[in-house]
């Protein structure tokens, strides 16, 4: 009874030794890391050693060995790339092109006239806010093109910097500002203008 005791005890620890070293990673260094790969996204590893947490940048990382996954890189793998949501008087459709850059796609509404816009974001995930509700800043640029039975022509371009509001997984709000030039054209002449747009939005992501 003892002896079973004993090879039970070893398998266990055994098991244990293999489940925690679930992967072998060699980095550009010449470093071998050894640990469970708790994270893995486009752009970066978060590895887990007997010594602690590690984060590597994947493009610091030669070769993975015998990576097993984890509940959150089978998470990861799942993550949301559509974004659906309504901005300041209209909606929009996001796409995840990376873990830091978003594209969108926009329209909004006045009383005399339609805009169509694409946008394209850069999160700063470095300078992110970590809590209950993660605040991430980020900076991108948007063009625009002005519909109105009014005009004959007309573009909006500008840069804007904001934040975005993590108020549930798959939920965020976000709040902007920019610096824009709008141009339009019309029968009676052209007109030019450099002002300070506001915009705010929510999206959910799935």
């Amino acid at each position: 009874m003892k002896r079973m005791v004993i090879v039970l005890a070893l398998i266990f620890v055994l098991f244990g030794i293999k489940t925690a070293e679930a992967a072998k990673i060699w980095t550009g260094k010449g470093d071998v890391i050894i640990g469970e790969i708790v994270e893995m996204t486009e752009e970066k590893l978060v590895v887990k050693t007997r010594f602690g947490t590690i984060e590597l940048l994947k493009k610091d990382v030669v070769k993975i060995e015998g990576i097993e996954e984890s509940k959150k890189e089978r998470e990861t793998k799942k993550e949301a790339k559509i974004g659906l949501g309504g901005n300041w008087l209209g909606f929009h459709l996001r796409y995840v092109v990376t873990e830091s850059i978003l594209a969108e796609g926009k329209i909004q509404f006045a009383s005399n006239n339609t805009l169509l816009g694409l946008r394209g974001y850069y999160l700063l995930k470095d300078k992110e806010i970590k809590g209950n509700i993660p605040i991430i800043p980020y900076i991108g640029i948007e063009i625009g093109l002005p519909l109105s039975g009014y005009l004959t022509g007309g573009y909006l371009i500008g840069g804007f910097g904001g934040t975005e509001l993590k108020v549930a997984k798959n939920i965020a709000l976000d709040f902007d500002a920019g610096l824009y030039w709008v141009g339009l054209k019309s029968v009676l002449g052209e007109i030019g203008d450099l002002g300070l747009i506001f915009n705010l939005g929510i999206s959910y992501y799935f």
